[in-house]
């Protein structure tokens, strides 16, 4: 480090930049910016971004040109151009949607059908297993008897 570098504040930096602490310091971690930590503080080279040392002292907090903290809602209908429509064009996506939302409600029927076929062949496989198993101590209780 050459002794004729000075170094500023993150704070300093932000504001000469007109930017936030929080930008800096997130260019900082990303490598975007250099720093370095003196005494649990970053510090940045002056002349990093073109910043005179002198500029960054004079800046006087009520000086600090305002940061924006909130994106200012907008309505997406502000870009869009404005578009006539007829009652013809409307009427087709509705019968189209109409179209979609039956198909759907088919779909979604013929998967619980599925579903619930699915759940009768197993209990069915089910209820077979537990009549072997009857018929198989049946058997055995038969010969049990027998001796």
């Amino acid at each position: 480090m050459r002794a004729e570098e000075s170094w500023i504040s993150i704070p300093e930096y932000a504001r000469c930049h007109q930017i936030s602490d929080m930008t800096v310091r997130r260019r900082i971690k990303t490598g975007q910016l250099d720093a370095v930590l003196r005494q649990g503080k970053y510090m940045i080279r002056a002349s990093a971004g073109h910043v005179d040392a002198g500029e960054a002292n004079v800046l006087a907090p009520f000086e600090r040109p305002p940061v924006l903290t909130r994106t200012p809602k907008m309505e997406l209908s502000a870009f869009l151009p404005k578009a006539e429509v007829s009652h013809e064009a409307l009427n087709k996506v509705m019968a189209r949607l109409e179209q979609l939302g039956q198909d759907v409600t088919q779909t979604i029927a013929k998967a619980n059908a599925e579903a619930s076929v699915a759940k009768l062949l197993a209990k069915d496989l089910e209820i077979h297993q537990l009549k072997q198993k009857v018929e198989d101590l049946e058997s055995l209780i038969a010969i049990l008897e027998s001796r």
